[in-house]
C-alpha cells in the first residue's frame, strides 16, 4: 500500500538512516518529511491508540487500518527525532512524542493479542498483501526494541502458520475474510507470492 511503501522509502534512504543512508537528495528528504507532516497532522489522534477496542479497532478495514497505523507510529519516532518537527503539535494538541509513546503502546498490545487470538481478520484474502509490509517497517524501523522484538515473532508466527496451510503455495482453506457480513464474500488469495518475499 502507499502508506508503507512512503515509510518504507523513507525509513531506508534518510539522512539519519542505519541502512543506506543519504540515498535522498536533501529536497527530496524534506519533501517528504512536509508530505509526512502533512499526513500525520491533521489525521492522527492519539486517542485512537487508547481507544477502548484496542487492539481490534476496525476502521470498515483491517489492511487500511494498518496502512495508517504504522505510518503514525513511525512518523511520530521521525518527528520526535527532528528539531524541525519535534516541538510541532499535532491537530489534538499533542507533541510527535506524545503520539509515539500513544502508539508504541498500541502496537505492543496489537502483537500480543493478535499472536494469541488470531493473526489476521482478513486471513487468507488477498488484503493481506496490505496488511503485511506495515509489520516488517515495524521489525526494520521501529527504535523501540520490544516493538522490534514483537514484530519480528510475529512475523514468525505468520510465516510458520502460513507454511502450514499452503501446499505447493497454494493456500488450503476459504479464502475470505473471517468478520461476519458482506466482507466475508470470498476473495481470491494472493498467498502464492509470499515465499518470493525472501528473495529481495
Amino acid at each position: 500500500g502507499p502508506f508503507a511503501t512512503f515509510v518504507r522509502v523513507y525509513g531506508l534512504f534518510n539522512s539519519k538512516s542505519s541502512y543506506m543512508p543519504g540515498r535522498l537528495s536533501t529536497a527530496a528528504q524534506a519533501n517528504l518529511e512536509a508530505q509526512m507532516w502533512r499526513l500525520v497532522q491533521t489525521n492522527d489522534r492519539a486517542s485512537v491508540a487508547k481507544g477502548s477496542l484496542v487492539p481490534w479497532l476496525r476502521n470498515g478495514s483491517e489492511n487500511i487500518e494498518m496502512q495508517h497505523n504504522q505510518l503514525y507510529l513511525l512518523a511520530a519516532q521521525f518527528f520526535k527525532n527532528n528539531p524541525a518537527y519535534s516541538t510541532k503539535l499535532y491537530a489534538d494538541g499533542l507533541t510527535a512524542k506524545q503520539h509515539y509513546d500513544a502508539w508504541t503502546s498500541y502496537f505492543s498490545l496489537y502483537f500480543d493479542e493478535h499472536a494469541k487470538r488470531g493473526i489476521f481478520l482478513e486471513v487468507g484474502s488477498h488484503y493481506e498483501k496490505y496488511t503485511l509490509p506495515p509489520v516488517f517497517n515495524l521489525y526494520n524501523f521501529a527504535e523501540s526494541l520490544i516493538i522490534r522484538k514483537k514484530a519480528e515473532m510475529f512475523l514468525d508466527l505468520f510465516f510458520a502458520d502460513w507454511a502450514q496451510e499452503q501446499l505447493d503455495f497454494v493456500r488450503g482453506g476459504g479464502k475470505s475474510r473471517v468478520h461476519p457480513g458482506h466482507n466475508a464474500a470470498l476473495l481470491s488469495s494472493n498467498r502464492a507470492a509470499l515465499p518470493h518475499l525472501t528473495e529481495v
